[in-house]
């Protein structure tokens, strides 16, 4: 199995001297690797393709197969980072609660 550790590392220095932050690294146990990034400025498919061939660069897919998706967060997904949060300091967001009350600050 791909070592999260050594991924994570490694998509931090492809994202280095950027404002992209991490969100998210799922490896799966049929080494399929989900990837999420996020940006105040917003993420383009460009920077994205950066880090493919970054982490591509240091996962030789001889040694041990994977597959790998790099991608930003949805505007619909949850923030799961602090950085998400401050990212939106003051702005709308919709809350949707444990009780599954949708509200809208």
């Amino acid at each position: 199995m791909i070592d999260k550790e050594k991924l994570v590392q490694t998509v931090k220095e492809a994202m280095a001297g950027t404002d992209l932050f991490l969100v998210a690294v799922d490896i799966r146990p049929d080494n399929a690797i989900t990837v999420t990034v996020d940006s105040p400025t917003g993420v383009d498919i460009d920077e994205c393709v950066a880090i493919t061939r970054t982490v591509e660069a240091a996962f030789d897919r001889d040694v041990e197969d994977y597959e790998l998706e790099v991608g930003s967060a949805g505007v619909t997904a949850p923030f799961s980072v602090p950085e998400q949060y401050r990212m939106n300091v003051g702005n709308p967001v919709d809350i949707l609660t444990r009780d599954g009350q949708r509200l809208h600050a």
